[in-house]
């Protein structure tokens, strides 16, 4: 019984959701959270008999190994129980157990290395078979006394994207007083803002970028915040960056947090510390900080000048587009706003690379080569 108690313990942390009403001396009842988790339950388990009896009738004399995937969020919860029913209809089988993503897992079916793997998504390549074993209505599960609780539904529109500086891909910012007008109208219509800040100080600076984060933060109830230090402090290669979830109640946040590592154990479980390790030495010494800060202000304005360079260079060749807003955007691009055909043109008669929809990098300009780009440009508008 202790270790039962253990188990549907470490469940209900990892959910983040009270399964059982536990009554002393009169044992336990299901909460409706607990109903709905054995519901499903039940029905995966009831696949995965009729996956066994469909094995037992396909052969009388069944052996050998069989090779099974299965995606890391289901793993807990799913292969046990499906393991218990096929090794009791089939003992003689060895069953080999593989977690892992889904595009991993995959691989592992085209490369031959398992037999059946069990996955969310339907969205599979077409020389795979795929059979739905249960499928599931998403449920929208908040607090009583939430602002959405009242209501019969959600759209999952009223998560709204917005991108805090240097906005990718065409790099025109939000003003402060439009900031103050979308906080407003989020705040009207229960909306809930998720702010990728990718670029927080390549735009105006440090504190002048994160003005919407700050602002919608102090006007509304719950915000998504999704910062990287890729771009401003160089780390690509490491991945560093943080979710930031603001919520209503410290209970609120407690489920979040709970959901938000449910979904990070399915994606990277536990992340490599090196790169979060050199962003808090930098910040926590004053000396780095304040060197990191000078060379962030000399990347910022020479993007800026560059963009300034750039549009001098193509009003000096008077074409037939005003191409002054790329001054007034931010960050690292733009879009030149010229057709298809033209982008091809410059690709193909002057090895002048854009992606097809005149997305520029701005940061690949430069005083050498400034000249010749901005004669391309003219050529193919003329």
């Amino acid at each position: 019984a202790s270790a039962l108690a253990l188990a549907v313990d470490e469940l209900e942390q990892h959910l983040g959701l009270q399964l059982f009403v536990r009554r002393k001396g009169k044992g336990v009842t299901l909460t409706p959270a607990g109903s709905r988790l054995l519901s499903h339950a039940r029905l995966v388990l009831s696949g995965a008999e009729s996956l066994a009896a469909d094995a037992s009738r396909s052969s009388s004399s069944v052996s050998g190994r069989f090779a099974v995937g299965c995606f890391s969020t289901l793993t807990p919860f799913y292969l046990p129980g499906i393991m218990e029913v096929f090794q009791r209809r089939h003992p003689e089988i060895e069953l080999e157990l593989a977690e892992a993503s889904a595009i991993e897992l995959t691989e592992m079916l085209l490369q031959g290395r398992l037999d059946a793997a069990f996955l969310y998504t339907a969205d599979v390549s077409p020389q795979l078979a795929f059979d739905p074993v249960q499928e599931y209505r998403p449920y929208v599960m908040v607090a009583k006394d939430h602002a959405q609780a009242g209501r019969g539904s959600i759209r999952l529109g009223e998560l709204v994207l917005l991108h805090g500086c240097c906005h990718n891909p065409c790099g025109a910012d939000l003003s402060q007083d439009q900031w103050q007008t979308l906080a407003a109208l989020c705040e009207k219509r229960g909306l809930v803002p998720f702010i990728d800040l990718a670029y927080q100080g390549l735009a105006e600076g440090l504190e002048e970028d994160a003005y919407g984060v700050r602002l919608m933060t102090e006007r509304l109830p719950e915000v998504v915040v999704v910062s990287s230090c890729s771009k401003n402090l160089g780390l690509y290669r490491e991945r560093v960056g943080v979710a930031s979830f603001v919520c209503a109640s410290p209970e609120q946040a407690k489920l979040a947090f709970a959901n938000a590592s449910n979904v990070a154990r399915g994606i990277y479980s536990m992340p490599p510390d090196h790169g979060a390790a050199i962003v808090a030495h930098i910040l926590h010494d004053p000396v780095l900080r304040a060197l990191w800060v000078e060379e962030l202000s000399t990347m910022r304005n020479r993007l800026n000048g560059l963009r300034r360079l750039l549009v001098d260079k193509l009003a000096e060749r008077d074409t037939a587009m005003d191409f002054s807003f790329i001054a007034k955007e931010r960050g690292m691009f733009s879009f030149l706003g010229i057709a298809k055909e033209q982008v091809v043109r410059l690709r193909e008669e002057f090895h002048v690379y854009m992606v097809e929809s005149s997305r520029i990098n701005v940061a690949g300009i430069n005083h050498t080569n400034v000249e010749y780009v901005a004669d391309s440009i003219a050529a193919v508008l003329s």
